[in-house]
């Protein structure tokens, strides 16, 4: 789940269309949420959220009920 916070942040298409990341940038929080992919959510996932320029991640393991979030800098 990708979601765009903040005061300056601008209107979203109101759809289940893809965001065009070119025209809204990347998303202020990703969020993963799952059970089987746990370790690379917190691994190969979180990398690429860092490169990308997300300000925050989240990962929720829906078995064990546990989140994990990062505040990337």
């Amino acid at each position: 789940m990708a979601c765009y916070i903040g005061s300056a942040v601008q209107p979203l298409p109101q759809s289940n269309a893809p965001i065009d990341m070119d025209c809204f940038g990347d998303p202020t929080l990703m969020v993963e949420i799952g059970a089987t992919s746990f370790s690379d959510d917190l691994g190969r996932k979180r990398l690429l959220y860092k490169q990308l320029g997300v300000e925050e991640y989240w990962v929720v393991n829906s078995q064990s009920k546990n989140v994990i979030a990062f505040a990337i800098a």
